[in-house]
């Protein structure tokens, strides 16, 4: 990986994270440079672990951990034209949900309000209604409405994952229930 050949010549985690950001093109640089507050860039930056009882960079584990958290799409200058695609996008069954999901965030990406409520609600929105429902039964838990905000694409696409395989499960219980009726 280029992080240990950068390690192995002297230099510093923190500076080879940043060399990696440096090299950020199209979707990672549309994350780093739209999705990601200062705030958050700083805590990636500045992230330390313990090793031995004394505090040691580790801003490139970081780095890794929150990309994998958080990317998907790519990154251009359309915004109009991704909004209104995005806008009119459906999943009208639950078959093509990983098309779905890899058509809108690679567009939501694209905006630098990507990690906005309305993105994210839309993305809920953009489901079969019933499932839709189903999950958002399941975001919002016990409170009165969901908080997108504490959620993040990879939070929201799990839950959908989870929701859909008790759906499929409770679809073949079923399925089997009339069988064993019919004999």
């Amino acid at each position: 990986m280029y992080s240990t050949i950068c390690e192995v010549n002297g230099n510093k985690d923190k500076a080879i994270a940043e060399m990696i950001v440096a090299g950020f093109t199209g979707q990672l640089q549309g994350w780093w440079d739209n999705y990601l507050t200062a705030e958050h860039k700083a805590t990636i930056m500045g992230a330390v672990k313990v090793e031995n009882g004394q505090n040691v960079q580790n801003a490139v584990d970081s780095l890794v951990i929150n990309i994998i958290e958080h990317f998907s799409g790519g990154w251009y200058d359309n915004s109009e034209t991704i909004q209104t695609m995005l806008h009119n996008l459906r999943c009208k069954t639950s078959t093509p949900f990983r098309w779905y999901k890899d058509v809108f965030l690679s567009g939501v990406m694209k905006l630098p309000e990507c990690n906005s409520t309305l993105w994210k609600s839309k993305f809920i929105d953009g489901l079969p209604p019933l499932f839709a429902e189903r999950v958002r039964k399941t975001l919002r838990g016990t409170s009165i409405s969901i908080d997108y905000n504490s959620y993040t694409y990879g939070d929201l696409i799990s839950v959908c994952n989870k929701e859909g395989l008790a759906l499929r499960n409770e679809f073949k219980l079923e399925k089997q229930m009339m069988k064993h009726r019919r004999r």
